[in-house]
């Protein structure tokens, strides 16, 4: 199984990435392919790549549209629906 954990850009700041790292190391040690990508966008090619897409930080202005990217290539994504206060930026 590969799976494709999709956060926000990393500008070195916040629990998410704590989450995510945290996430992958585990996964990792079941023995499951993980790859991390903070890219804003990813291609319908890049996303195939993948059996599931799980997706972090809810309220990022683009979430809709990586949503509807993973149904586009009829790919499962789960969410880890963490806040990221705005003021802090993206």
């Amino acid at each position: 199984m590969k799976v494709l954990l999709w956060t926000r850009p990393k500008d070195g700041i916040g629990g998410d990435f704590i989450q995510v790292d945290s996430t992958a190391h585990y996964l990792r040690e079941l023995g499951i392919e993980v790859d991390v990508s903070d890219k804003y966008r990813l291609s319908s090619d890049e996303i195939s790549k993948y059996d599931i897409i799980h997706l972090f930080v809810i309220n990022l202005p683009n979430i809709e549209e990586k949503v509807e990217m993973c149904r586009r290539c009829n790919k499962p994504c789960v969410m880890s629906p963490l806040y990221r206060d705005p003021k802090y930026g993206e």
